[in-house]
């Protein structure tokens, strides 16, 4: 991580958050950065942008006389003594962006962390530098570490401004190719732009909101140690046991249902919250740790892992998703209840569908669709209607999956999945004993049909076999309409 060999340029996103390690520290980010980059840079500087100006913070005596020698501005008594940096703030300087621009061509071995507004106003028509930097950097071993926040819309126009120096081009092509990539070019497979990021830049782009096990460990540990009522009945076992039950909470839908309410959902990540949740219900945690592993024993050992999370996107549509109220569904006392938690594991899906970021945002139509397809699972979540909830999630899923488009097939079953929750929810009614109108589903049957003409009509692919499953979903429902209407007579 943060190697100089891997580029010169390289992106961590993370929180303003508090970060443990295994030796029972809790760092700030900038400390936390500062003591994994010092093992490998001999000096360390952080960059932000003020209104005018830019600020530089150290952290240690040798990184505060490099960026004097620069500067040439001596805060202490005797030109080139080591001066005393305070371990917690450390100390800061207030440059212009010619001075950051003489130090990171100057000085060799040091790594440069930027807030990522202030790399975007320093760096933007400086793109021959950066090129220039990035032939040499074998020899000189620096680094360029653009560090941001993980909420989709903050980073948004820095990813995807047309001007933006992250688009910026030399003579054999972009600077940054992997995020032109990942922001300005189709996502085929649905994976978002985020997750396309890490995969196309590998090491040289890394997430630190991930509850990886050992980031959770880390937690736990921390956690025990400061918890009086536990130090004395702390073993290596139980608190591992705890660790893969915090972990898979927060990488498995269904432990997440069965276990509904242990902990906050924390969709950014934080583990500020994860470690004050775990210090407010230690003995909750640990007992249902204990049932967890027994229950794993139930499922052959094997629980799907969802993968971690990456930049969060809070769309309308998915806050309007998470606003469902859910009075009344079971918690982890009721986890008997599969029906219900069910349900829980399709919502969470959708939910977390939403909050990928994406090239592309819904238009106005589609929006509006997806907006009544929530409205109705909703209502569904409410009669614990699952038939239409999972309905209702496939069409929020696929539509997702292509990135939002409203044209061609992709319209024709967009479209598809909405009559099907609505023929879903309709039947639900029926069965639950309301007055079922069979010509409401002929209506449905005849739409459903000319959804089918129009696709039929373009070039036949996998959509088209989705339609038809769906029209075969809808033949069934009406089926199944016919035989309540029967039994009404």
């Amino acid at each position: 991580m943060f190697q100089s060999q891997d580029g010169l340029v390289q992106f961590v996103f993370a929180n303003e958050d508090t970060y443990f390690t295994d030796s029972g520290l809790k760092l700030s980010l900038n400390r936390w950065l500062f003591r994994e980059l010092r093992e490998r840079y001999k000096y360390v500087f952080f960059i932000r942008k003020l209104q005018k100006e830019y600020g530089i913070q150290v952290f240690d005596p040798e990184s505060w006389l490099a960026l004097s020698e620069q500067t040439k501005k001596f805060p202490f008594s005797i030109k080139g003594s080591a001066p005393y940096v305070p371990a917690r703030n450390g100390v800061s300087m207030t440059v212009s962006a010619d001075t950051i621009l003489k130090l990171i061509k100057n000085v060799s071995l040091a790594a440069c962390v930027f807030q990522i507004s202030a790399f975007r106003s320093i760096l933007k028509g400086n793109e021959a530098l950066l090129s220039q930097l990035q032939q040499e950097n074998l020899q000189t071993q620096k680094l360029l570490l653009v560090r941001s926040g993980v909420m989709a819309e903050y980073n948004r126009p820095f990813f995807l401004e047309a001007d933006s120096v992250l688009h910026g081009k030399n003579d054999s092509g972009y600077l940054f190719p992997e995020v032109v990539d990942a922001f300005l070019e189709p996502d085929e497979y649905g994976e978002g732009c985020y997750r396309k990021l890490k995969n196309l830049m590998g090491d040289k782009c890394i997430f630190l909101n991930r509850f990886s096990r050992e980031a959770v460990s880390n937690v736990v540990w921390n956690a025990a140690w400061h918890n009086d009522s536990v130090i004395d009945d702390i073993s290596e076992n139980g608190l591992n046991g705890i660790t893969d039950f915090v972990y898979m909470w927060y990488h498995s839908d269904v432990v997440q249902a069965r276990w509904r309410g242990l902990f906050s959902l924390n969709d950014r990540r934080e583990f500020r919250r994860l470690f004050q949740d775990l210090m407010q219900s230690w003995e909750a945690v640990s007992n249902s740790a204990e049932e967890y592993h027994d229950w794993v024993e139930t499922q052959d050992g094997v629980v799907e892992d969802i993968g971690e999370s990456y930049c969060i996107h809070e769309s309308p549509l998915s806050q309007r998703l998470k606003g469902i109220p859910m009075q009344g569904m079971p918690g982890a006392e009721e986890k008997g209840k599969d029906r219900e938690i069910s349900i829980q594991i399709e919502l969470q899906k959708a939910c977390r569908l939403l909050q990928t970021e994406r090239t592309a945002l819904p238009g106005e139509e589609l929006q509006k669709l997806l907006d009544r397809v929530i409205v109705r699972i909703g209502k569904s979540v409410q009669g614990r209607d699952l038939r239409t909830i999972r309905y209702g999630s496939e069409c929020l899923q696929y539509a997702c999956e292509q990135n939002f488009r409203m044209e061609g097939r992709q319209k024709a079953c967009i479209k598809g999945y909405e009559l099907l929750t609505e023929i879903s929810q309709t039947l639900f009614a029926a069965e639950a004993g309301v007055k079922l109108s069979e010509q409401n589903f002929s209506r449905f049957k005849a739409e459903l049909s000319a959804q089918m003409g129009e696709l039929k009509s373009g070039s036949l692919g996998p959509e088209s076999l989705l339609f038809k499953e769906m029209v075969g979903r809808a033949e069934n429902l009406h089926e199944k309409a016919k035989i309540l209407q029967l039994q009404e007579m």
